[in-house]
């Protein structure tokens, strides 16, 4: 069968590009790619013509596929479809992703949506819709789709997952891999990967179990590793950023695929993968070493909280004692931490125990003040405000204790954790004392300043020093001025770098520098959040 399908990734942040793969997509894409079909992925981040180029597609295709998070994605995402809608209404437009499949219904009245691919798995239910829509057949029974028919939302029951064995391999062919690699402290070429869907976890402020019934499927370890060496010898990728929900769920796998890195000689770092503690803590020394020496260089952790009550309040199901045993056979390692930490989050409304709002915040400062200082800055931190998503069971408390809830697509497009909705048990206070906090964890990075041997910068590093570590001792966190000073030599180095990579542009070069000079249009504002992204050294 032949036919086009035009599928839309909206910019995911605003002003600040984000060059990752559409993953989603690509996924989304592999069973129809088999078969012949002629497919079309158009990106916001990597493409500044793209709604001329979405409008010139979608005129003759089947169908218009939009991916959307909660958050700005629906916000671009609607403002695209409009312009479908207006210019071609004949065309169907679907959406997926995780918001449209956390609230199907509620999507699917929207006026610029036809029809909703739900669930976490979409390959085979996006195939199937697709030959319906080409045959004008009826959506009826179709497992994994809400749709409007006369008016009326029809909504279909949930498609049961399949192994991610049984699917194609992934096209990457379908999207310019070359515009999605980026340039971070770890490489040049860096890119993102997915080698598992799902968790079976059940924390409570988490949308994974909702999507994916925690359920877990993952890609054997062969086809996991034929994927990255596409990545590697195709594209030259030389850093692979991991991007499951949890990649170490079957331990005997991850060794597979670290002895796989090493036999098949792929020289290339990889990070940034997500584990959970009481996982992590059943590996051995030679476990370490192996993740070590395969090129991992840093694993998330999701540390939540460092109150005991508030992470079995939570449903977490791990334990401090196993965060803190974690992190230091990690650092005799050599393999960093990004551990996160949520505050503000909603107590059970009948809750009558000792736990307050402040008191747990102090428990995770004092947590990470003593882990900080303990491992010399080697692991990093960060800390958000609660954000509430729909449908788990913390959205549920967060309701009873007065959170207004949106009522449509549009007022789901400001509500995600970099907004400024926040919950209202939150006093302004505490978010300031937040953005200090958070602002005072970017000056861990002062220790590395120390092995300069400019003596200026050894004078900054002193003073630095001696700042931060009295900050910590007396918990003081406002007007971080040695903050301003990082960011002025941090944007320096950045000047220094677009300086010599637009030299060599003008001399011709062709290596990764010249080809990722899209970083020199940033605003300075940018830049720095740039830098703040990649804290954590990714």
């Amino acid at each position: 069968m032949e036919g086009k399908i035009v599928l839309f990734n909206p910019a995911a942040r605003r002003n600040v590009p984000y060059y990752r793969l559409p993953l989603g997509l690509i996924a989304t894409s592999s069973v129809l790619a088999q078969e012949g079909y002629q497919i079309k992925i158009i990106s916001q981040d990597v493409d500044p013509d793209f709604r001329q180029h979405v409008l010139e597609e979608v005129k003759d295709a089947i169908c218009l596929g939009i991916s959307s998070l909660t958050g700005t994605q629906i916000e671009m995402g609607i403002a695209m479809a409009r312009l479908v809608k207006e210019r071609y209404p004949q065309i169907p437009i679907v959406w997926g992703g995780v918001h449209p499949s956390i609230l199907p219904r509620q999507t699917c009245e929207h006026p610029t949506v036809d029809i909703v691919v739900k669930g976490g798995q979409g390959e085979v239910t996006f195939a199937e819709l697709v030959h319906r829509l080409q045959s004008a057949q009826p959506l009826d029974g179709l497992a994994g789709v809400t749709f409007k028919q006369d008016g009326q939302v029809i909504d279909n029951p949930e498609r049961r997952f399949v192994g991610l064995n049984e699917l194609p391999p992934w096209p990457f062919h379908l999207v310019d891999v070359r515009k999605h690699l980026e340039i971070t402290k770890k490489g040049n070429r860096v890119v993102n990967y997915i080698s598992s869907i799902g968790c079976p976890s059940r924390c409570g402020f988490c949308s994974e179990p909702l999507t994916s019934q925690r359920l877990w499927k993952a890609k054997s370890p062969e086809r996991t590793l034929d994927e990255i060496e596409v990545l590697v010898r195709q594209y030259g990728a030389n850093v692979i950023l991991i991007e499951d929900n949890n990649f170490f769920t079957d331990l005997r796998r991850v060794k597979k695929i670290c002895e796989g890195f090493l036999e098949r000689k792929l020289n290339v770092k990889w990070g940034r993968v997500p584990g959970r503690v009481d996982r992590l803590i059943h590996l051995d020394d030679d476990f370490w070493q192996l993740l070590r020496e395969s090129g991992c260089y840093q694993i998330l952790v999701g540390v939540e909280s460092g109150d005991q009550e508030m992470l079995d309040l939570i449903y977490k199901d791990t334990t401090v004692e196993q965060y803190l045993t974690v992190q230091e056979r990690a650092q005799k390692h050599g393999i960093r931490l990004a551990c996160s930490f949520i505050t503000g989050m909603p107590l059970p409304p009948d809750y009558k125990g000792r736990l307050t709002y402040e008191a747990e915040f102090r428990e995770s400062v004092d947590q990470v003040r003593r882990v900080a200082l303990q491992s010399n800055g080697f692991h990093s931190f960060n800390f958000y405000i609660y954000s509430p998503y729909p449908g788990t069971l913390l959205y549920q408390h967060s309701l009873k204790l007065g959170l207004n809830e949106p009522k449509s697509l549009e007022e789901w497009a400001t509500f995600h954790h970099r907004s400024e909705v926040s919950p209202p048990w939150v006093t302004q206070n505490q978010k300031n004392f937040v953005t200090y906090f958070v602002q005072l964890l970017e000056l861990l990075e002062h220790r590395k300043l120390s092995k300069t041997k400019n003596p200026l910068l050894l004078l900054l590093y002193k003073l630095i020093a001696l700042m931060t570590d009295l900050r910590w001792k007396y918990y003081f966190f406002r007007a971080p001025i040695e903050l301003w000073a990082l960011r002025q030599y941090g944007l320096m180095k950045f000047r220094r770098v677009v300086r010599q990579q637009q030299k060599s542009r003008k001399a011709g070069g062709t290596g990764p520098a010249s080809e990722n000079l899209r970083i020199d249009t940033y605003t300075a504002d940018e830049r720095i959040l740039q830098a703040q992204t990649e804290q954590a050294g990714v």
